[in-house]
């Protein structure tokens, strides 16, 4: 999500502020997909938990997921970001 911020020269201080304006900017518009939203929610929250629930548990599966989340998402942005850089 940075890497589109630096497309736009914006940045945010916090998580919060960077998902919110990819959502705003790429989701709500329909420039990705609102799965790639989706995927967002879940590793935020699984960090969250992590970070501050000392009893969180994640088992194999759920990291096999957001691996595989991660590089649809990767693949999403990076074919985006080529195409902008091309179009100019």
């Amino acid at each position: 999500m940075r890497a589109l911020n630096a497309l736009e020269n914006v940045d945010f201080k916090h998580h919060s502020g960077i998902i919110s304006h990819f959502r705003k900017t790429y989701i709500k518009t329909h420039i990705f997909d609102v799965e790639l939203s989706n995927f967002i929610t879940t590793a935020f929250d699984m960090r969250h938990f992590c970070d501050y629930d000392d009893s969180y548990d994640i088992i194999p599966s759920e990291v096999e997921a957001q691996v595989q989340n991660a590089e649809i998402f990767l693949n999403a942005v990076k074919l985006y970001i080529d195409k902008q850089l091309n179009d100019k």
